[in-house]
C-alpha cells in the first residue's frame, strides 16, 4: 500500500492496513497481516461484496458487514452475525412508484426511511465532533469537461485517497 493511502487511512480511523496488491482477497484469511492480529477481528466491514472472505477474516462470534445486499455465504462452522447494508436512505414507503412482485436490484425497506431521517437529523453533528468523516474530495475545473483528464489521472493511478467531483453547472 503506497504510505500515502496508508496514512490518510489511519487518519480516518483504520487500525490495520492492507496493501491488495500484495495480500489477494483469496488468501486475506490466513495471511499473517490476519492471522497475526491481537485481539483478532471481531467485526469485519466488506465494502466489496465479498461476504465469504469477510466471514473467514473474523473470529467465531464476530461479526461480518457487507454492503452486498445478497452476497452469497456458503460456510459453516461458526457463529457469525451477517448484517447486510446498503447505501439506501429512503424505503419504498416514501418513494413515488410502487414496486410489485421482485424487483431485481431495489432491496430498500421501510427501515430505511427511518434510518435516513436519522443521517438528516444527525449527520452535521457527527461530523463536527468527528464521529463521521467525510470523504475528501477535489473538484475537477471546468466542469463536465473536465472528467476526461480526471479519468486519465485515475487511470495512471495520480489518483488517492480522494473522490474526484465534478459539477456540470460549471461547464
Amino acid at each position: 500500500m503506497r504510505r500515502r493511502s496508508t496514512l490518510i487511512l489511519r487518519q480516518l480511523g483504520a487500525t490495520e492496513c492492507i496493501d491488495r496488491a500484495v495480500v489477494s482477497t483469496d488468501a486475506l484469511p490466513t495471511s499473517e497481516a490476519i492471522t497475526s492480529l491481537s485481539p483478532p477481528l471481531k467485526v469485519v466491514y466488506d465494502a466489496v461484496g465479498n461476504l465469504e472472505t469477510a466471514y473467514d477474516c473474523v473470529v467465531d462470534g464476530g461479526r461480518a458487514i457487507t454492503v452486498h445486499p445478497m452476497a452469497p455465504l456458503n460456510r459453516e462452522g461458526k457463529t457469525v452475525q451477517v448484517t447486510r447494508v446498503q447505501g439506501y436512505y429512503v424505503g419504498p414507503d416514501v418513494m413515488s412508484f410502487k414496486p410489485t412482485g421482485n424487483v431485481q436490484g431495489y432491496h430498500a425497506v421501510p427501515e430505511h426511511t427511518t434510518f435516513g431521517k436519522l443521517i438528516i437529523k444527525n449527520l452535521p453533528e457527527m461530523i463536527e465532533k468527528g464521529v463521521v468523516t467525510p470523504n475528501r474530495l477535489e473538484v475537477l475545473p471546468g466542469g463536465l469537461s473536465g472528467i476526461p483528464a480526471g479519468l486519465e489521472r485515475l487511470k495512471l493511478g495520480a489518483v488517492s485517497g480522494i473522490k474526484l467531483v465534478a459539477h456540470p453547472q460549471d461547464n
